[in-house]
């Protein structure tokens, strides 16, 4: 395993994941629940998307997965991201 293999495979990806579940509590402090119960959803759609479109196309086909986990973790901070830098405008004023 080289380390661009280990890189996807486990430190990246749950650096994104914590980032995501910090951004998610600070979300909730200020009572924005929907937006952190929502945000999984976009880990179930990365990993379809990956397993549909990349499974195919690579080697191993599980590998797919791995980049879906990837994919999820910045799509999942994305989406959070926002309504965070919102929440900490509101707080600062």
């Amino acid at each position: 395993m080289n380390w661009r293999q280990n890189c996807f495979a486990s430190p990246c990806p749950i650096f994104f994941f914590s980032l995501t579940a910090f951004a998610g509590a600070i979300l909730n402090v200020y009572g924005e629940f929907a937006l952190s119960a929502l945000t999984p959803v976009w880990l179930n759609i990365a990993m379809i998307a990956a397993a549909i479109e990349l499974a195919s196309r690579l080697s191993q086909p599980v590998t797919a997965l791995a980049w879906g986990v990837f994919a999820a973790g910045i799509v999942q901070l994305a989406f959070q991201l926002p309504a965070k830098l919102r929440s900490a405008t509101v707080f600062m004023r």
